[in-house]
């Protein structure tokens, strides 16, 4: 019992509570107001008091929730002490039963205070956050105020309001204990020496295997360079090159391998069963099930309205990929300005697996699949991020940065466009992961997993190829802040050896294709920093304007001239985020320009970025200087269209900025809601902080929806031609009434594609787009190249021909070659898309005999 003193009428608080700050000490106690005492007072009166003495009555309320927890504690302890009481008196009774009620009544005000408990400590600092905020949320709105009207005038004032916010936040995080408590300096780095060799026999003993290992894998890399020619995969090559890149790594870190893993992983899929039946859910898991929800339906609603129609780039893809399911093993593919081949290696997975055609829903499914993994990745980053050292922040942050992301207009834009560039964010994300570990901690089994992640990373898009340059600046940055000792300088700098050994290892393949065809490969590349190949310029002799080759002498004078565009091009991919973004509708972008972040993004982002330099300076973590030099290098590839600044910003280019820019938003949001979970303890007041963090998630996922489906889609919708609606007449044709060797599109300046025709009728291979000068005589070429082949004409079924609503040419032209025709004209999306359909009645064989000279078709033969 002397633990307890059940006399005493104000316990000491407990001490894992926050101790009052001294400007709270000022403050007058409730109890010293002429008020009865607290746990005596209605709801009414405890209402009334919060409304005259809100600070005075939540410090009251929380010394009683304090009372409540040591009284509850005495009583279970006396309790278990006292023995049955003999029968008493009816007097004692009604005595006892008055106390129990006025003890009932007591509890209930004590329940009730508890559910209302605010830390007045931690309160100041939450809402001086909330505050900052509100400022840059604000003026992230006055930058947006006239809407499409905006101009660069409107910048200044909204950027001066937003830097405040953002001044605020980083000073409250810098001079308060939460601000403190989420950024726990880094601890310092442990090196343990390396063991002593006594001799060479020690040497060989302890690096002899792994010297051989190196020696064979150097044997295999230079195999997966001599047999990866002519930009093809081939069977020696790839099993070279794969044996390579494992042989490296096992090299350079056995530890990335651990002993008898085989074995482990063995007893652990036998184990499985039990482990998913003893599963825990987890408030994280719910959370993250929620969020790939949300993120799945914002990628696959309606998929085949959003986006409509496809443009020549899907084409290309949709046709490359049908190469490579077919048979062709291409490692860069040159047409259409030059492509990394990892999405086209799955989509022809995916064909040739599942069994379904390659066309336009199949390209969106699979962005919208690699969408949702970089749902997945991001959250994984914040983790790493954030977490070492403060799991808590960490988990938070990752799940924020996830929520963010799964219903940005940014990233849906990207999951849905049916391009590659979706893989940008995704391999940035994975390759910050494990570059993080191997800076922090300098290991070289996460160099190495960094090395790899590069590696595989340049293979899928081209905006990849500037994350080399954050490498660089990551182990500059790591030397400066973290190596306290030679040895840890040595041990960084042959951990990045080894990281880039393993990276060139993986780029074999794609660095062979590089020095034998350098045109292709930087094709893309050079023509937005230098321009085109060819050149307009006056002609000496006549004055008139013709095109030459560009020569290396102008490609130098047109980068020399471009070259003072490149700071007006980084402010507009800086501006990007919260004034105006990209306005390509071949990008599925909106035509407004809408910022890449919604506003509530894009203030926390401004917020991150103030609390990040806190924790820049407080950690001196070379992980946290990565961040904002790696979100500049991301940008590079879009503020580098020096040739075509009317391309900047570009959300496709800049993507690799995507998991930068989220992780100081969801960093900033985190560091919001802790604080607001830390100083509103209460069931009631956590609650407000949940249902204002949802209402928040809700305001930004139904501007974000907004945007794309209402904003950007339209302009898209407006700017594509009809393949779709036309490939579905095309494949209803082929499968009714006529032949796919019976449908003909007559081509028209800037009209339509036929193999876009061909790829949504689901017969990729269609090729009857006929050029529109002598028509007849090009339609009577094409059914005799097509004979005996599945795209012979058939004489017993009707003829089809797709023609531009206004070229009346051509329409003469068919009522004279064939006067039975009919001429039907479809309504499409807008006037100015509608177009012709011309059906002719079977011809018959004597016809195909006399205009179609050297054509046996089977069915005039009898045949079916």
């Amino acid at each position: 019992m002397s633990d307890f003193d059940l006399n005493t009428p104000n316990p000491a608080p407990d001490a894992d509570l926050p101790t009052p700050s001294p400007s709270d000490s000022l403050s007058p106690p409730i109890l010293e107001m002429e008020a009865p005492p607290i746990e005596n007072l209605s709801v009414a009166h405890l209402i009334g008091l919060l409304a005259v003495r809100p600070r005075a009555t939540l410090r009251a309320l929380g010394d009683l929730r304090d009372r409540s927890r040591d009284e509850s504690v005495s009583d279970s302890f006396a309790t278990s002490r006292i023995s049955v009481p003999a029968p008493i008196s009816a007097a004692r009774t009604r005595s006892a039963t008055a106390a129990q009620t006025a003890s009932a009544s007591a509890s209930s005000t004590r329940a009730m205070a508890a559910s209302l408990a605010v830390d007045g400590g931690q309160i100041r600092p939450l809402l001086a956050m909330c505050g900052a905020l509100a400022i840059t949320v604000i003026g992230g709105a006055y930058m947006l105020r006239k809407g499409v009207l905006r101009t660069e005038s409107d910048i200044p004032v909204g950027l001066f309001v937003m830097i405040i916010g953002a001044f605020l936040f980083a000073v409250t995080q810098a001079l308060t204990a939460l601000g403190a408590a989420a950024m726990p300096r880094l601890p310092t780095l442990i090196e343990e020496p390396d063991r002593k060799l006594k001799n060479l026999d020690d040497f060989f003993g302890r690096y002899g295997l792994r010297l051989a290992l190196i020696g064979t894998s150097a044997v295999f890399s230079g195999g997966a360079w001599l047999f990866t020619v002519n930009n093809t995969f081939t069977a020696v090559g790839v099993f070279c090159w794969l044996f390579s890149i494992f042989g490296w790594a096992l090299a350079l870190a056995p530890e990335i391998f651990p002993d008898a893993w085989l074995g482990r992983a063995v007893r652990a899929l036998g184990s499985l069963p039990g482990r998913v039946l003893s599963f825990h859910v987890s408030w994280t898991l719910i959370a993250l099930i929620g969020i790939l929800i949300a993120g799945a339906y914002f990628r696959f609603s309606d998929l085949s309205s959003y986006p409509p129609d496809m443009t020549s780039d899907h084409v290309e893809k949709a046709l490359d990929s049908q190469l490579i399911a077919e048979g062709a093993r291409p490692v860069f593919l040159a047409n259409n300005g030059g492509r990394e081949v990892i999405q086209f290696y799955t989509l022809a997975l995916l064909h040739n697996v599942l069994n379904v055609p390659i066309n336009f829903d199949l390209l969106k499914i699979l962005t919208g699949i690699e969408g949702l993994l970089g749902i997945l990745a991001v959250w994984w980053l914040g983790r790493e991020m954030i977490g070492a050292e403060n799991p808590e922040l960490g988990n938070l942050t990752g799940l924020i940065m996830a929520a963010l992301l799964a219903f940005s207009y940014w990233d849906v834009l990207l999951s849905r466009l049916g391009l590659r560039i979706v893989l940008t964010p995704l391999a940035t994300a994975i390759l910050l992961i494990f570059f993080v570990r191997a800076l922090r901690y300098n290991r070289r089994a996460d160099f190495v997993r960094a090395g790899l992640a590069l590696g595989i990373g340049l293979y899928t898009y081209q905006a990849m190829r500037m994350s080399p340059v954050f490498w660089v600046i990551g182990i500059i940055l790591a030397i400066a802040l973290r190596a306290r000792s030679w040895l840890a300088l040595r041990r960084y700098v042959l951990n990045f050896v080894a990281l880039v050994i393993v990276a060139v290892a993986v780029f074999i393949p794609l660095g062979h294709y590089m020095s034998q065809f350098p045109n292709e490969f930087w094709a893309r590349t050079t023509g937005r920093l230098f321009g085109e190949d060819s050149i307009s310029v006056p002609d000496p002799a006549t004055g008139a304007t013709v095109t030459r080759a560009a020569t290396t002498a102008d490609r130098i004078d047109a980068l020399k001239t471009n070259l003072g565009y490149l700071g007006s091009n980084m402010g507009r991919a800086l501006f990007m985020f919260n004034w105006k973004g990209d306005t390509a509708w071949v990008s599925g972008a909106a035509a407004s320009g809408a910022p890449q972040m919604n506003l509530l993004a894009g203030g926390l982002l401004f917020l991150g970025a103030g609390a990040w330099l806190v924790r820049m300076v407080r950690r001196r973590d070379p992980a946290d200087w990565l961040i904002p030099f790696g979100l500049l290098v991301m940008l590079l590839p879009t503020a580098l269209s020096l040739a075509y600044t009317i391309e900047v910003p570009s959300s496709t280019r800049a993507s690799g900025a995507i998991p930068f820019a989220y992780l100081l938003a969801g960093f900033a949001a985190a560091l919001i809601v802790q604080a607001g979970w830390s100083a509103l303890r209460g069931s009631l007041p956590r609650l407000a902080v949940i249902g204002a963090v949802a209402t928040l998630a809700l305001l930004a996922a139904s501007a974000d929806h907004y945007t794309y489906f209402n904003d950007a889609i339209p302009q898209y919708r407006l700017s594509t031609l009809p393949h779709h609606q036309a490939g579905q007449i095309l494949k209803g044709f082929m499968n009714s009434t006529g032949a796919p060797g019976n449908a003909f599109m007559i081509a028209y300046d800037f009209w339509w594609d036929h193999r876009a025709l061909a790829i949504e009728a689901d017969n990729i291979h269609w090729n009857n787009g006929i050029i529109r000068d002598n028509f007849v005589q090009r339609i009577v070429q094409m059914i005799q190249s097509n004979a005996g082949t599945p795209y012979a004409f058939r004489p017993d079924r009707q003829m089809l021909f797709f023609v531009n609503g206004i070229d009346q040419q051509t329409l003469d032209g068919l009522k004279a070659w064939l006067p039975n025709i009919t001429i039907e004209k479809i309504t499409s999306f807008a006037p100015q898309k509608d177009f012709m359909l011309v059906i002719a009645p079977p011809v018959g064989c004597d016809w195909l005999n006399q205009n179609v000279p050297g054509v046996d078709s089977p069915v005039c033969k009898g045949g079916s």
